[in-house]
């Protein structure tokens, strides 16, 4: 088995084209990849526990990306377009991937004095995600 760390994680954004861009090194911050199965109360009348029942329905929790401005070509600040589906990838290290369509729901730009200004991307998965 084997361990890896930040320096071990690929995360692409597709731009426009479809064509997936390496937004690594633009990315100080990544809030996770949440993939919930959602289940209803099943219990009833007579029941002393509480007891679910899986839907069949699964979603993923927004994933928010964090780092530090860069106005260039294929970063976050340019592959965004508010309302746009793009695929989201990531690679875990080795071969392990997530990927998924995701709407950019919004991002914010945070200038602060005497610090380099900070952008902050929310993009809202959408669809069925893929893990290999």
């Amino acid at each position: 088995m084997s361990n890896y760390g930040s320096k071990d994680l690929k995360i692409e954004l597709a731009d426009a084209g479809a064509v997936l861009r390496d937004i690594s090194q633009l990315v100080r911050a990544v809030n996770g990849a949440s993939i919930e199965a959602l289940v209803q109360d099943s219990h009833a009348f007579g029941d002393s526990w509480g007891e679910v029942l899986y839907t069949g329905f699964a979603k993923m929790g927004a994933v928010v990306l964090d780092g530090l401005y860069d106005d260039g070509a294929n970063t976050p600040d340019a592959l965004w377009s508010r309302g746009a589906t793009r695929q989201l990838k990531f690679t875990w290290g080795s071969t392990k991937t997530t990927s998924f369509n995701v709407v950019m729901t919004k991002y914010d730009r945070s200038p602060e004095i005497e610090k380099a200004h900070k952008y902050q991307m929310t993009l809202t998965p959408t669809g069925a995600v893929t893990e290999t």
